[in-house]
């Protein structure tokens, strides 16, 4: 899957959560993993969400962390 179609996909996937939950306002998105795979975005969550958080790492490097409509970030502190 292409890193369009993937971000496309979590998106969708996303909306869907919050159209069918909607008193919840705010949701982890490692806890968000078995739908992920449900739809085909990750084969596996392996580690708690650890193929989501590189994809994650790697569009904000790339600064598209934009695309994705849902997402508020959390950042931690580097050591």
């Amino acid at each position: 899957m292409t890193v369009y179609g993937k971000i496309k996909k979590i998106n969708e996937v996303v909306e869907k959560y919050f159209n069918e939950h909607p008193k919840v306002d705010k949701i982890w998105a490692k806890d968000l993993m078995p739908e992920f795979m449900e739809a085909g975005v990750y084969a596996s969550n392996h580690r708690d969400g650890l193929p989501l958080r590189d994809d994650l790492r790697d569009w904000d490097r790339e600064n598209r962390l934009s695309a994705l409509k849902y997402l508020l970030v959390d950042r931690k502190d580097i050591n």
